[in-house]
């Protein structure tokens, strides 16, 4: 049982680190667009990247946080932080499912207005 929580330990927070990370990309990612793109559909991009950059942030803070208590349980292994682990993991779990769908959600608008812009051909 010890392995996992290594992995979660490392894992958890390189990826957590990682994915907290992608905000600041993905928001110069959609100030490049709106160059390129023009301010209005630009901005609706950059609106876009920087939604897509929140949720991962909100998602890898969670998984940093299980990363953080799997490191804590194996210098202190007791009751306390063993359950420190499920229920960060438990809320990292929750907020991936939180982030897929808002960032699914928010796909269908932008295909369909790039659409009607006629910058998106089918």
């Amino acid at each position: 049982m010890e392995v996992h929580y290594k992995r979660i330990a490392f894992w958890g927070r390189l990826m957590g680190i990682v994915m907290m990370l992608t905000l600041p990309l993905m928001v110069i990612g959609g100030l490049i667009s709106m160059t390129v793109l023009g301010f209005g559909f630009g901005l609706l991009v950059l609106l876009f990247y920087g939604l897509i950059g929140l949720g991962s942030a909100w998602v890898g803070k969670k998984v940093y946080d299980a990363g953080e208590d799997a490191k804590a349980y194996l210098a202190n292994p007791t009751e306390e932080s063993m359950d420190a682990v499920i229920t960060d993991y438990g809320d990292f779990l929750f907020a991936n499912v939180v982030y897929t769908v808002v960032a699914f959600v928010a796909v269908i608008p932008i295909v369909t207005i790039a659409l009607i812009m006629g910058i998106a051909s089918v």
